[in-house]
């Protein structure tokens, strides 16, 4: 099992880029023009990825203006 869980609301995305300026080798544009997380499972309208090192993604959550990435550690939600 992963340290992490990275949870990004699709729905709620404005497309600003900002995630993808922050951490461009995990966020990029899809089609539908909302931001999706490279290499997750989606989840309902969610995008969720699994991993045990956040490099850049912590950073891209701290930019997110309307704070739609979150990161959970062990079960407890620290972004």
């Amino acid at each position: 099992m992963a340290k992490y869980k990275v949870v990004l609301e699709r729905e709620e995305c404005i497309a600003c880029e900002g995630c993808i300026g922050a951490c461009s080798d995990y966020f990029e544009m899809a089609d539908d023009d909302w931001a999706q997380i490279t290499g997750s499972m989606r989840v309902g309208s969610n995008d969720e990825l699994e991993t045990d090192e956040l490099g850049c993604i912590q950073e891209a959550a701290e930019t997110c203006p309307v704070n739609i990435i979150h990161i959970y550690e062990g079960g407890n939600k620290i972004i």
